[in-house]
């Protein structure tokens, strides 16, 4: 069993000394509980998040379907890895989506049509 309490099959009968895979899947539970198997299988968050560091979470916010419609990412997995990295030792998460960056990128294109790549690296 993983954190989630999901079995995690694709870990059973692996090599304590081998290495977490580089991919895996993980199904059947609610997104948080697939996000927790799957990163646990992939060696948990610690692996990837330490003590201090500044982590961004890329979430894909789209449309107006409902979570459960799978367009978009769902609010309860993104809680969860905000959570997670924050018990992993994050000092600062920050939740992105695409329409965050379309301000800066088109202030970063009127910055370069006008020569001053500098300001436009500045600005963000």
């Amino acid at each position: 069993m993983d954190a989630a309490g999901l079995a995690v099959p694709w870990v059973r009968g692996r090599s304590a000394d081998l290495a977490p895979p580089d991919i895996v899947v993980a199904k059947g539970g609610s997104p948080a509980a697939n996000c927790l198997a799957a990163v646990a299988a992939l060696g948990g968050f610690a692996r990837f998040v330490h003590r201090g560091d500044r982590v961004v979470v890329k979430a894909n916010p789209t449309g107006t379907r409902p979570p459960e419609a799978a367009l978009s990412t769902h609010p309860e997995l993104v809680a969860t890895v905000v959570r997670a990295c924050r018990e992993a030792g994050a000092s600062q998460v920050l939740v992105a989506s695409h329409d965050d960056a379309i301000p800066a990128m088109h202030e970063a294109r009127e910055a370069a049509q006008r020569g001053d790549r500098g300001q436009a690296v500045r600005r963000r």
